[in-house]
């Protein structure tokens, strides 16, 4: 009995030791909106550290809490978001295909000319719409830019909308996020 309590707890242990923590480090950010053009205190943190002051900060905002949640997966730190596709990347249009799905815990990289935006993976509320946060976006429902907004927050993405080859903006792949041994 002891040796299935123990098998049990360590098995508990180390499925929470691997699941994705950014989630709580989000929370405080929901609704923050800039200060001045691509400003505010703690958008000024994340460019200090991963870019310079002003510059949009998608991709800065996400390393930052991939810091400060400690994650271990991906390794990259840029405040660039083409940077987070890496060979584990899953292809958007597997997705919009209905051959792959999303990771569970990770970030979405979309790509438009001359750049791209960056957003973390929420939850998945149906096959083919998912919750994500984003930094430097607009808020939902209001007309504005998707990847140089003055907004960060919580939104619903329709994956059937956003994964098409055919769209200019879309989202081209989705990359795991994980913490512990590597």
């Amino acid at each position: 009995m002891r040796f299935a309590s123990y098998l049990v707890l360590s098995l508990l242990c180390s499925w929470h030791a691997g699941k994705a923590d950014y989630r709580p480090y989000l929370k405080q950010y929901n609704n923050m909106v800039e200060t001045a053009y691509n400003r505010g205190p703690f958008i000024d943190s994340a460019n200090r550290k991963y870019a310079y002051l002003g510059a949009p900060y998608c991709a800065s905002a996400v390393s930052l809490i991939l810091d400060r949640s400690k994650a271990t997966s991906p390794k990259i730190r840029s405040a660039s978001s083409r940077a987070f596709i890496t060979k584990q990347s899953i292809d958007a249009r597997r997705v919009w295909e209905g051959k792959a799905t999303p990771p569970r815990d990770g970030v979405v990289v979309y790509i438009r000319k001359g750049g791209g935006h960056i957003e973390f993976i929420i939850g998945q509320k149906s096959q083919y719409s998912m919750e994500c946060f984003g930094f430097n976006t607009s808020k939902p429902g209001v007309r504005g830019s998707q990847w140089n907004g003055t907004w960060s927050g919580y939104k619903t993405v329709d994956l059937k909308k956003v994964c098409s080859p055919y769209n200019v903006f879309r989202v081209t792949h989705f990359t795991a996020v994980s913490y512990g041994k590597q």
